[in-house]
């Protein structure tokens, strides 16, 4: 039997492109619990437009995957100093990109997590933009 706990999630992630800052800060429920090896915390992301369920999941401590699924759906991976390739699928067709992951601070057990992500978003050998993402669920 897997052992969920309901957490309360906040989030805050900034996207910086051509001397432009975007910044978001969202607050939801979720549930965390450990499924084949990994740290898992599964929340909802309403908005104005759309339900979006996101799933983070931090396998021996030292990476980070987080799958969005909704109109639009993600997969992103983190490693500290590697660079991975993923994809942004929407209804005109799939956005495939890299991420170089600069920063890499987890901070998580059953009971609690804390993520700090700092990574930079490649396109066409470029650099699109740098994000940051601070979560904690607790």
């Amino acid at each position: 039997m897997i052992d969920v706990k309901d957490v309360r999630v906040k989030m805050h992630s900034a996207q910086e492109s051509f001397d432009q800052r975007d910044e978001q800060r969202r607050v939801s429920n979720g549930k965390l619990y450990e499924s084949h090896g990994a740290l898992c915390l599964q929340f909802r992301d309403d908005d104005s437009f759309e339900e979006i369920v996101t799933r983070i999941e931090v396998k021996d401590g030292r990476e980070v995957a987080v799958r969005r699924t909704g109109t639009v759906t993600s997969e992103l991976f983190f490693k500290k100093e590697e660079t991975h390739k993923s994809s942004h699928k929407t209804g005109f067709g799939c956005v495939r990109f890299e991420i170089a992951t600069r920063e890499l601070d987890i901070d998580a057990d059953t009971e609690h997590m804390k993520l700090h992500i700092v990574y930079d978003l490649i396109s066409a050998g470029g650099v699109v933009s740098t994000n940051y993402i601070e979560l904690e669920a607790k």
